[in-house]
Order: C-alpha cells, then structure tokens, then sequence
C-alpha cells in the first residue's frame, strides 16, 4: 500500500485495496462499505471507485478462428479451413 491513501469523498474513510470483480472490472470500495452478495447490495458507505480498463491488443486472426469453432461446434463439419 502507498504512503498516501486515498480517502472516500462521501465519508472520510480510506479506500479499501483494488479488488477485480469476476468479469474482470477493478474498483476500489470505501473501507466502511461492503458488497452483500446475498441482497446484491451495499451495505454501510456506498462509494466505489471504478479503475480505468486497460486496452488488451487482440490478435484478431486467432479470434476469428475461435468464432468459427464456436459455430462449428466441438468438430469442424462444414470442412471449413482453419
């Protein structure tokens, strides 16, 4: 952790550490605030901080590659060429 902690903007309270949520979003929390996966809520301070996504170079043959396997299905039946 940095010497110099953010605080949240609604409470004072400092930011929790940067968390990924499954599909792969960083955010940080206010530190009094906590997700309840079972209300699918906040509960205490509501403030989150979204991070910036960071851009991903696809290479954009072998995407389309796995495109066309999806649509084949397990086996490539058409006879297409991949």
């Amino acid at each position: 952790m940095s010497d110099t902690q953010e605080v949240c903007p609604k409470c004072g309270s400092p930011l929790s550490e940067v968390t990924t949520t499954p599909s792969g979003r960083k955010l940080q929390r206010c530190s009094k605030g906590a997700w309840n996966p079972e209300t699918k809520k906040n509960d205490g301070c509501p403030f989150v901080k979204w991070l910036p996504i960071e851009p991903v170079t696809l290479d954009e043959k072998q995407e389309n590659e796995k495109m066309l396997q999806r649509r084949l299905g397990q086996g490539n039946q058409a006879g297409y060429r991949l």
